[in-house]
């Protein structure tokens, strides 16, 4: 299985990407198992041009809060994907930005795999 991670952090591929922690718990790296920003930063990606890589976990890896993967180990950058703008372009805008609740009566939940592809799963306010 491939895991992805979006950084706004220039990375080459043998470079490593540290657990950190953003808001003072425990540190992890965020991956994902699809190569486009997770939802909770995919417009946040967008906006400040992060860049997508291919990357390989040193350690166990862990089902995360919303629909992520976290590893509390480095991960190798196996690869570049490409910049979060242009993977994005044709997708819209997600219903949930990273660090808000609902907005609008819509917040995103996650997404699952149909065999007719990829299918975006939200909650709406009655």
């Amino acid at each position: 299985m491939k895991f992805y991670h979006a950084s706004p952090k220039r990375f080459r591929v043998g470079d490593l990407v540290e657990p950190r922690s953003t808001d003072g718990g425990t540190a992890a790296v965020y991956l994902t198992t699809e190569p486009l920003p997770h939802y909770t930063i995919a417009d946040a990606a967008r906006e400040e041009g992060w860049e997508v890589y291919v990357v390989a976990p040193i350690g166990k890896v862990l089902a995360g809060n919303y629909s992520d993967i976290i590893t509390h180990y480095p991960c190798v950058i196996v690869g570049r994907v490409g910049n979060a703008r242009g993977l994005l372009r044709n997708r819209p805008r997600t219903p949930l930005r990273a660090g808000s609740r609902e907005r609008g009566g819509v917040a995103a939940v996650g997404r699952i795999l149909t065999p007719r592809g990829w299918i975006e799963i939200v909650k709406c306010r009655p």
